[in-house]
């Protein structure tokens, strides 16, 4: 990961010797510095709060979207944190789905309008009670991933979902939701014209193979092959 952190931050000091807006000059210069020194830098402090106190240390970590380390500890965190959701006694009534949401391939320019209007379409079946897509679910969880197609040059932007069903929810017909019904929902949320491409299935005995879907990283940093990519993605989140 460190090997990464320092390909990463030499892609955005890159970018700033070759940008002539000065504010995103600095703005890239100290993203690159900031990636540069994670988890690099201990910091010494004294926990007051310890009795007696004591002397303790924590590693600095910049907390960049794009930076592998932090995105490689953040995304094992949310993965322990979903997993013990999953595996709580009070879920036991319960199972789970897999879903994945998309939106159609988009242009460079296009990729932060997409995000946006991916999102807010999303937000909408989730916060609307009436429709039929929220009143079939007890909770949902998901994670924004973007993918990049080096043949076509375009952005793929779309969302992993885990979804949190009643157990019944296979054999009531007024709940169960196909993947026709899925898409044409889908498809209305987003307004656009074209049968949008999703995936809907139960996850039965493999929740951390799942969990582990919606823990994944928003831009795998193998996806950021040069600095035209790492600013698309920069400017676009």
């Amino acid at each position: 990961k460190k090997i990464e952190n320092q390909r990463i931050s030499k892609l955005y000091y890159f970018l700033s010797q070759n940008e002539s807006d000065i504010e995103l000059k600095n703005r890239y210069k100290k993203k690159s510095e900031e990636i540069e020194n994670c988890g690099s830098l201990l910091t010494e402090y004294f926990d007051k709060n310890e009795k007696p106190p004591v002397i303790k240390y924590t590693a600095y970590f910049c907390h960049n979207r794009f930076c592998p380390l932090c995105l490689y500890k953040t995304s094992k965190l949310t993965f322990k944190l979903i997993l013990d959701i999953v595996n709580n006694p009070k879920a036991k009534d319960c199972s789970f789905l897999f879903m994945t949401l998309t939106i159609k391939n988009c242009k460079e320019s296009e990729l932060p309008e997409t995000i946006t209007k991916l999102l807010k379409s999303y937000n909408k079946l989730i916060t609307n009670k009436a429709q039929q897509f929220a009143k079939r679910f007890l909770g949902t969880f998901k994670v924004l991933e973007s993918t990049y197609n080096k043949k076509n040059k375009t952005y793929h932007p779309h969302l992993h979902i885990l979804v949190m069903i009643d157990k019944s929810y296979f054999k009531d017909t007024k709940k169960y939701l196909t993947k026709t019904k899925l898409i044409e929902i889908w498809q209305k949320a987003l307004q656009v014209d074209y049968k949008p491409s999703v995936d809907i299935r139960a996850t039965y005995n493999a929740e951390s193979k799942t969990v582990a879907e919606v823990s994944k990283y928003t831009v795998k940093s193998s996806e950021i092959v040069n600095a035209d990519i790492l600013k698309t993605y920069d400017k676009a989140f």
